[in-house]
């Protein structure tokens, strides 16, 4: 009808309006961004022992560093600089103790060139994920449709697909490594984070 219409019109141009602050006469963040959540000192602690190891015995593969490794809950995508500093405190906090369980090692990316422990999302945990992605439109990101799916994980090993020495280090990792105490874990509050592994 006539009257909704014009109230999807309405809606339309205030969510267009909303964006405006955010995205005019600003410059795009030279990378994407994601939503993530930090984990805490234990498996931190857990992650550092493990990375010792593996570095030693993986030299083809390259590892997060312990202060590094974070859980993606979402892909932002591109942002401005104005956007990114607005909408932080806006989400401060976020996800503080939150915990996850029964994560494996999986192979992930845009490239499938990452090694990451994958965790199942509840649905509550899922439909906050839903909110936080509809904040971070109202701010002007710009995110990719492939990535829209809700996968919560920590990419912690980046390998060379086309490099036979890296792949087959991928391979002999996904079959033997033990990542049992690092299958749990307990969250620390949100950041916007800048992919260090670049995928």
């Amino acid at each position: 009808s006539l009257l909704e219409d014009h109230r999807y019109a309405k809606l339309y141009y205030e969510f267009v309006t909303s964006r405006v602050p955010h995205v005019v006469n600003s410059v795009l963040h030279p990378k994407p961004v994601f939503l993530t959540l930090r984990p805490d000192e234990t498996f931190r602690e857990n992650y550092k022992k493990k990375r010792r190891r593996w570095v030693k015995k993986y030299p083809n593969l390259q590892f997060s560093l312990d202060e590094d490794i974070h859980m993606t809950l979402y892909f932002a995508g591109r942002m401005t600089e104005n956007a990114i500093n607005t909408l932080a405190p806006k989400v401060l906090g976020y996800g503080e103790g939150r915990e996850f369980r029964e994560g494996g090692v999986h192979v992930i990316g845009r490239n499938l060139d990452l090694l990451a422990l994958q965790y199942a999302g509840t649905p509550a945990i899922s439909a906050e994920v839903a909110e936080l992605k509809a904040l971070t439109v109202e701010h002007g990101s710009r995110p990719e449709i492939r990535f829209n799916a809700f996968l919560p994980h920590m990419s912690f090993a980046k390998f060379n697909p086309a490099d036979p020495s890296s792949m087959a280090e991928a391979t002999l990792f996904l079959q033997n490594e033990n990542v049992d105490t690092l299958s749990d874990v307990k969250l620390r509050g949100l950041e916007i984070w800048e992919n260090a592994l670049d995928s």
